[in-house]
């Protein structure tokens, strides 16, 4: 394969690496709230579909942390809607993904996410109600 690329004047693939060590990026679920999150496929960081036969494998490390394939808006069932119920007094959650590429090749990733308190706005209003 690599050879059929190089007489067509293109580099060979590089092959996909498994990430080990989670990732930071969320932005952060409010305890009592929900956050959808969604994993894509790349190959040389261009989106592609799931090859036939492979799935979404989703995990969250908190126990009491929920979540489910959101498979209405994403048939792949790429996207899930995770809850963190109000009472969850962790600070953070770590999703990990996987599923295996066109090659065969099993890939993960993972994602901490902050559970951040959710944010008091105090204000006044004032209204003629007479």
């Amino acid at each position: 394969m690599a050879e059929q690329e190089k007489a067509k004047g293109k580099a060979p693939a590089k092959p996909h690496k498994q990430h080990s060590k989670p990732k930071p990026g969320g932005n952060g679920v409010v305890p009592g709230g929900q956050g959808t999150f969604q994993a894509q496929l790349l190959n040389n960081n261009v989106p592609m579909d799931l090859p036939s036969g492979s799935s979404w494998n989703w995990a969250i490390d908190d126990p009491m942390i929920s979540f489910s394939q959101d498979f209405v808006t994403d048939p792949s069932g790429g996207t899930i809607i995770v809850v963190v119920p109000a009472g969850d007094t962790a600070q953070q959650f770590t999703i990990t993904v996987d599923t295996t590429d066109p090659n065969g090749n099993d890939l993960t990733q993972t994602l901490v996410v902050p559970i951040t308190p959710g944010v008091s706005v105090f204000s006044i209003s004032l209204t003629q109600i007479a």
